[in-house]
Formats: C-alpha cells, sequence, structure tokens
C-alpha cells in the first residue's frame, strides 16, 4: 500500500473507526475524534458491514470502464507485430495509432525494448584446471585525463577536448586469475603483439605457460603478425562468437572490476598518475600486497596462491630440491600479526606518552614484518617450479634380436614409403595413357565399321 503523507486513514485506523462504532459512538463523535469528514466514516462502516475486514483495505483507484481504451484486438495485433520485430513507427503506421499509444502498449507489456523478445541466453561458467591452460586478452579504451572530469565534478562544460585515448590491455589466467595489465597508446596489431609477448613472459617467470588465448575478433587479434607470435611459442588461439563478449566473460569481468576499484575509485589530475596507481592495484590483486590490515588474512586466497596449489598437485612428477616458503608457511604467523595489530589500535587510543610511542612503534614494525612476509609468500611459486627436477629413467640396451627386428621395420618402412611414392608420381600418367589407349581402340572400330557399311 502506498499511502500519501497527508493520509488520515489507513487500515489500522479504519478499524478503530469499527471499535468505536461498536462501543455505541456516533459517527459525528468518531469524525470529530479523528478530524474527518462524517462521510468518511459512514463510507468505511457500510463496507465493513457489506465486506467485513476485507472492506477495510485500499482498493485499485482504476475505473471500472474505460470507454477510450485501445480495443483488445488491436492490443493483440501490437503485441503480435512487436514479436515479429516491427518498430513502433512501423506497428503505429499499419495499425492507425499513435506512436505514443503503441510505446505505452508495448511497455506495459515488457516489450518496450528488442532484446525483450530475444530468448534468455542460459549462462554456462567453466574454468580450466591447471593455470596457463587458457589465457583470456582483452582491452579496454579510456579517456586521457587533462584534469578532473565530470564523473567528480558533473560538470560537462569544463571538459578536455582532443586530449586522446589510452587503452588497457590485460591478460588473466583462467584458473589461477592471475593478470598482467599494461596502458599503452593505441590498440593496433604490433602494440597487441608485443603486449601479448610481454604477457608470455611474466607468466612464464611465474611457472605458468600459456598453451590456449582467447581474445575476441578485433582486427589486431586477427592480425598476421598476432597469429605468428601464437604460432611461435605453440599457444592455440581461440575467439569468441561475433557479437558475444560474454564467451570472454572473465577479461569483461575483469575490466569492469577494474574501472571500479582503479580508474573511477578516486579522482585523477593526470593519466601519468592514474597509471602509476594501476601497479600497486594489480599487486595487491595477484599477490595479496597491499596498504591496510585486511589484507592479511586474503593472501590464501589471492591468485598467487592458486598457482602455488596447482603446481604442487604436479610436485609428485618429480623431486623437489629446495623451497623458500609457502602460503602456509606464513599464514600462522599473518594471523597472529593480524590480531595483535587489531589490539594495538584498539588500545593506542588510550595511551599517552613514551607508552604511546613504544606502541605505535611497535605498530610499525608488526606492519613491515607483515609486508615482508607477504612478498615472500608471493615469490615461493616462482621457487618452487625452478628447483623442481623430475628424475630421469635410462632405459635398458636392446639386444642383438631387438636390433636386427628394429632394422628390419626400419627397412620394409622405407620400401613401403618408396612403393606409396612411386605410385603417387606414377598414378596421373598411367590414368592419361590408359585413357589415350581407350580413345584409340574407340576411333580404330568406327573406322572398321565405315569401312565394312555398317
Amino acid at each position: 500500500m502506498d499511502v500519501h503523507q497527508n493520509a488520515r486513514t489507513t487500515p489500522h485506523s479504519r478499524e478503530k473507526i469499527v471499535a468505536r462504532a461498536r462501543r455505541g459512538e456516533s459517527a459525528r463523535e468518531i469524525a470529530a475524534a479523528l478530524e474527518i469528514c462524517e462521510s468518511t466514516v459512514r463510507k468505511w462502516l457500510r463496507r465493513y458491514g457489506a465486506e467485513g475486514v476485507a472492506g477495510l483495505r485500499d482498493r485499485s483507484c482504476r475505473p471500472r470502464r474505460s470507454p477510450a481504451a485501445t480495443p483488445r484486438a488491436l492490443v493483440a495485433w501490437v503485441e503480435r507485430l512487436r514479436r515479429q520485430r516491427w518498430t513502433s513507427a512501423e506497428i503505429a503506421a499499419r495499425l492507425q495509432l499513435g506512436r505514443s499509444t503503441v510505446a505505452r502498449l508495448l511497455q506495459r507489456r515488457g516489450l518496450a525494448r528488442l532484446r525483450s523478445l530475444d530468448r534468455p541466453v542460459r549462462i554456462r561458467r567453466y574454468e580450466w584446471p591447471h593455470p596457463g591452460d587458457l589465457l583470456h586478452v582483452d582491452v579496454k579504451k579510456l579517456g586521457r585525463i587533462g584534469r578532473v572530469g565530470h564523473r567528480i565534478t558533473g560538470d560537462r562544460r569544463r571538459g578536455v577536448r582532443g586530449i586522446g585515448w589510452e587503452y588497457v590491455h590485460v591478460a588473466i589466467d583462467d584458473a589461477s586469475r592471475m593478470v598482467y595489465v599494461e596502458v599503452l597508446g593505441d590498440e593496433d596489431a604490433a602494440t597487441a603483439t608485443a603486449f601479448l609477448w610481454r604477457a608470455l613472459g611474466w607468466f612464464r617467470r611465474h611457472g605458468i605457460r600459456v598453451r590456449r588465448l582467447m581474445t575476441d575478433n578485433a582486427f589486431a587479434y586477427s592480425s598476421q603478425l598476432f597469429t605468428a607470435l601464437c604460432q611461435r611459442h605453440g599457444v592455440r588461439q581461440l575467439r569468441t562468437r561475433p557479437y558475444t563478449p560474454r564467451t570472454n566473460g572473465k577479461a569483461e569481468r575483469f575490466i569492469q572490476t577494474l574501472l571500479r576499484e582503479w580508474a573511477y575509485r578516486r579522482p585523477y589530475t593526470t593519466s601519468a598518475i592514474r597509471t602509476r596507481a594501476l601497479g600497486g592495484y594489480v599487486r595487491s590483486v595477484s599477490y595479496g600486497e597491499g596498504d591496510g590490515e585486511g589484507t592479511a588474512r586474503l593472501v590464501v586466497r589471492v591468485p598467487i596462491a592458486r598457482v602455488q596449489s596447482a603446481i604442487l598437485q604436479f610436485s609428485e612428477l618429480g623431486t623437489i630440491l629446495d623451497q623458500q616458503v609457502s602460503v602456509r608457511d606464513v599464514q600462522p604467523g599473518l594471523d597472529r600479526r593480524f590480531q595483535r595489530i587489531a589490539e594495538l589500535n584498539r588500545v593506542i587510543l588510550t595511551l599517552s606518552g613514551d607508552e604511546k610511542a613504544a606502541a605505535q612503534a611497535e605498530l610499525e614494525a608488526l606492519r613491515t614484518a607483515q609486508a615482508q612476509d607477504r612478498r615472500r609468500a608471493s615469490f615461493a611459486t616462482a621457487s618452487l617450479v625452478l628447483t623442481t627436477k623430475k628424475e630421469s629413467v635410462v632405459p635398458a640396451a636392446p639386444g642383438r634380436i631387438e636390433r636386427a627386428l628394429d632394422r628390419a621395420g626400419e627397412v620394409l618402412a622405407a620400401e613401403a614409403v618408396a612403393v606409396v611414392y612411386a605410385a603417387v608420381v606414377a598414378a596421373p600418367f598411367i590414368v592419361v595413357g590408359l585413357a589415350l589407349v581407350a580413345l584409340a581402340r574407340a576411333a580404330r572400330r568406327r573406322s572398321d565399321r565405315r569401312l565394312l557399311g555398317y
């Protein structure tokens, strides 16, 4: 129920009217006590006598009859033509109705947008099991910053025109969610190819070998230069379906997060300041490094930890010779420091003098140790990958019989290849020769028949 601010009666006050009437008060006395007119009191008493408590509820304000309403047949035709993807102007011209009438009818039925006519797309979520199985790449265009823009000031008249664009190139791993981001001057083929080359090297230094790459159908990603780089590194390139950006959804979603938490999080006076702030944000996303006390509890869930856990699953293939530190090793220490920092923040406001200075010094030392542990945990994965070695098994030397059989197999294989090659090369000549022989025999038969007279 939507009751306006000056309403005198509500369902609760109407029940009070009925209760007063039952106690024997007259309609005039009830109206004077509630500061409403007597006819209103009689109306609600009459509705209560006819319908009971349900009569005290609000009714629809829609009139019982609407002589000027659009006929139902025309409404049905409007909906039918709209489902055939006719525009509002075409429907209005064909049915001789006003455009505003057609627009209002379509709005009531939820058909104002053409996308409402499409079937709902079934969401398919997926995640590759191992880091490097799939790398999502995309680019986002951002306007350069000359001064604080209209998103902060709300004034579009003071914008800087013609200052140009910057392009944020993004590469995100499907399994580990580790990201590599650069802000570049354009999005042409050479720039995109150079970005991919640096991204592959960055992921490789973190123990991730990229095997598949997903991009959209932009010209830069379909160029020969970009394709040649993928082939050189043995990366299989996948492209999204046309007009279906959700196929590359992880990159699209990260770009939206990047815009919200970095590009538009606070006002920047220049583009250079915004670009410098990008490095710290990406490190906080990939490694769990960042300002604030709450980052300690995020260490075990940041992407670098997911990479490490995935690599540990493959440690059975080899022997781990050396390992500096893992996220699991430093997590108890981080938890203890986090609790101590929270405790100091609570009590530091009540201290004064030397005690407060000592508490602040201890707090700074704890934060420094906390940042060092997070940094050590972030580099543990690279150390683990570089110091893992697989034990090699030396096969036994073959005997005299095995060597003879291998030699015979090699000879037979070489002869079979020679026969197949000869057959492939001579096949066209054989076919042409047989055709010429057949033509000669046919010509001889025709001449014999001509000589014999039949």
